[in-house]
């Protein structure tokens, strides 16, 4: 767990730029791209703390919408999503 929850630093580190590989994302958060990113992006703003979210209740949320993606789809999956996010 601590190899891939440093490997998904590392991605996550990267976002922002052009180069940012959403599917290194995928690998390394082990499938869940968009969840991973939803919350690095409202924990890295601060937005967490500042609309005093239940972080389990967030990430069951994120989950959840994550879970609507069908990753037989092709195209339009949770990696596409996290992609355009």
């Amino acid at each position: 767990h601590c190899v891939r929850a440093l490997q998904l630093v590392l991605v996550l580190g990267r976002v922002g730029e052009f180069s940012f590989d959403v599917f290194s994302l995928h690998d390394a958060s082990g499938g869940r791209p968009l969840s991973a990113l939803g919350y690095w992006l409202l924990h890295s703003t601060g937005l967490i703390t500042a609309a005093c979210l239940d972080t389990r209740k967030l990430v069951r949320f994120l989950h959840a919408v994550e879970g609507c993606y069908h990753p037989e789809n092709r195209y339009h999956n949770s990696t596409h999503a996290a992609d355009v996010l």
